[in-house]
C-alpha cells in the first residue's frame, strides 16, 4: 500500500463524465448502437443512465436535461474522446450509420490519428487512434505530485 504524502482525495478508480441530453431514450440507443457501449443502470425518477466503457472504473453518465439544449459541438467544453485500435474502421462504421463528421479529422504523423463527431444533442466526440506514444508505460502511471524528494519514491519502496 502506497503512504499518503500529503492531503488530497483517495480515489476510487471510478470516472464518470456527465453528458447533457434531451431525450434518454434516444440517446442510451445512440450511444449503444454507435459507440457499442452497454448499459449499466438507470434511474428514469432522475433522468439519469450510466453506461460502460472499455475502460476499467470508467462509465458515462447521461442526464435528461430541461427545456435548456446543451452546447452545440465545437463550442468550448469538454470533448468525450475514446481511444480506439483501428480508427478507419471505425469512421467507416460511424459513416455507414449516418453520423456526420465534425471539423477535426486528420492525423500527425507518427503520433496520433482522430476525428470527430456528435452525439443526436449535439455534444461533441472524438475517436483517436495513437500511433505512436511519446510516453513509456512508467510515465503513464498517476503518481500524486507533491516536493522533490518527497513520497514512497524517495525512499526506494
Amino acid at each position: 500500500m502506497t503512504a499518503r504524502t500529503e492531503a488530497g482525495p483517495t480515489y476510487d478508480g471510478l470516472f464518470t463524465p456527465w453528458v447533457p441530453v434531451t431525450d434518454l431514450d434516444r440517446s442510451i440507443s445512440w450511444y449503444e448502437q454507435v459507440l457499442s457501449l452497454q448499459l449499466v443502470f438507470r434511474a428514469d425518477q432522475i433522468g439519469w443512465a450510466e453506461l460502460r466503457t472499455a475502460t476499467p472504473g470508467a462509465v458515462i453518465g447521461l442526464f435528461r436535461t430541461g427545456a435548456a439544449a446543451p452546447p452545440a459541438a465545437g463550442s468550448p467544453g469538454a470533448t468525450l474522446t475514446l481511444g480506439v485500435h483501428d480508427l478507419q474502421a471505425e469512421r467507416k462504421r460511424l459513416a455507414d450509420l449516418g453520423v456526420e463528421f465534425g471539423q477535426y479529422d486528420r492525423v500527425i504523423e507518427s503520433l496520433i490519428a482522430f476525428v470527430s463527431f456528435a452525439d443526436p444533442d449535439g455534444n461533441p466526440l472524438m475517436f483517436c487512434e495513437v500511433l505512436h506514444s511519446p510516453r513509456t508505460e512508467d510515465e503513464i502511471q498517476w503518481r500524486p505530485s507533491g516536493p522533490a524528494g518527497s513520497g514512497p519514491d524517495a525512499a526506494g519502496t
